[in-house]
């Protein structure tokens, strides 16, 4: 009975261990290489900064379907503003 428990207890450690470890940044490097690469990205980029910036209220043309099957329809969204929020989803 002690060996079934402390079985159990070792296995959901090493998933905990596993799940914690999956969630971590991946980045292994220091903090002063981080700091000279994102000052070499931000001297690069600094020219097509300007165009590159998104103007509102900003149009996307998309598609939706409704249902389960069905036929495909054209959906326009409006942004009025930045979205403060993003849900995903298939």
């Amino acid at each position: 009975m002690k060996s079934t428990s402390r079985t159990i207890g070792f296995a959901a450690l090493s998933l905990l261990l596993l799940l914690l470890a999956a969630c971590t940044n991946a980045s292994t490097s220091s903090p002063a290489e981080e700091t000279t690469s994102t000052t070499n990205t931000i001297e690069t980029s600094a020219p097509a900064e300007n165009t590159n910036k998104t103007t509102y209220p900003l149009t996307i043309e998309n598609f939706t379907i409704s249902g389960e099957g069905g036929e495909w329809k054209p959906k326009v969204q409006v942004f009025d503003k930045t979205p403060e929020r993003v849900v995903a989803n298939t």
